[in-house]
């Protein structure tokens, strides 16, 4: 959620002579994230949110994402939705982009979790694979074996500089990422980019989750392991990166209050965890490497990554202790 496009108040107002909505009275550039502009609409009536979509590979997928998000609303589940023209459009055109209006969820990112919070985290995410269940259309995860090793190969020397050995460890763990479709897991709709931020509370209930650009039809124990390197680390009192198991089990508990998680799906959970550090810290690399104004967009740091992904070949977690403690 960046702000690459920078709209008057002229513009946004004739934007909205499209909807169905009361006058704009006020409108607030979002200054985070690394793909859209993204402003805060507020009518005398309701609140909106306005996406300008600035990346080329998600204007093109964007009819996959919103009939997701038109599907998911249907079966009450908690995202946000595409606002329709008046002539029944979901998107349109402003300052000569691709752009949409959404429903405004109240709500906010938790900028320090608890064991109860994973719990409800759990909990949501499986009632969005079960509500997707039946949903028809497809997109693959963009986050391919290709994409692993084509950006190890490209990346190699920078990955080497990060820490001598680094390379070799990574290429290990994407051998075994092959032989993952041999265990046959659970497929369905999964959201991919499960952090915080994503994800907005109130009263330690959560009111909505967003951003489903990573959306895709994979594995679902991979939303689990995103939620894993994503959520449950902290920093000893020795400034050293451990994991906070009973984050862990109560995530897992609150999924399987939903749905089942399987032996097979738990055993192969380590591997994801690492290779998902992997796929994080490979994709803030190459977000790094383009150098956008720190002013206007939110470029992360991929040795957070580096750290989580070493953290997981060096102790194996025993997932299904943890369900069943």
């Amino acid at each position: 959620m960046a702000i690459f496009t920078k709209l008057k108040s002229e513009d946004i107002k004739l934007f909205f002579n499209q909807y169905n909505t009361s006058v704009v009275e006020e409108y607030l550039p979002i200054h985070l994230g690394i793909q859209n502009s993204n402003y805060f609409i507020k009518t005398k009536s309701k609140t909106y949110i306005l996406t300008i979509f600035e990346d080329n590979k998600i204007i093109r997928k964007l009819e996959f994402y919103f009939n997701l998000l038109d599907f998911l609303h249907t079966k009450g589940f908690c995202n946000p939705y595409p606002i329709q023209t008046i002539k029944g459009k979901r998107k349109s055109i402003i300052s000569k982009k691709t752009a949409a209006v959404f429903n405004f969820i109240k709500g906010d990112s938790l900028k320090k979790s608890n064991s109860k919070h994973l719990f409800e985290l759990g909990s949501v995410i499986a009632s969005m694979h079960i509500k997707s269940k039946n949903f028809k259309y497809y997109k693959g995860n963009e986050y391919s074996f290709n994409y692993w090793t084509l950006n190890r190969r490209k990346l190699s020397i920078e990955i080497e500089k990060k820490q001598l050995g680094l390379n070799s460890l990574i290429k290990q763990d994407l051998s075994a990422f092959q032989k993952l479709d041999n265990l046959n897991l659970p497929r369905g709709i999964i959201h991919a980019d499960l952090f915080p931020d994503n994800v907005l509370f109130g009263n330690n209930k959560i009111k909505g989750i967003l951003d489903y650009y990573y959306s895709c039809k994979d594995y679902l124990i991979i939303d689990l392991a995103i939620i894993i390197i994503s959520w449950c680390f902290y920093k000893s009192s020795r400034n050293k990166l451990e994991i906070n198991k009973l984050k862990i089990k109560n995530l897992l508990k609150g999924y399987n209050t939903i749905r089942k998680i399987n032996n097979k799906e738990l055993e192969s959970l380590n591997i994801y965890c690492r290779l998902y550090s992997i796929r994080f810290f490979l994709s803030r690399m190459i977000t790094a490497k383009l150098k956008h104004d720190p002013s206007k967009v939110t470029t992360k740091k991929p040795e957070e990554y580096i750290k989580k992904f070493l953290y997981f070949k060096k102790h194996k977690i025993k997932f299904e202790n943890l369900i069943k403690s």
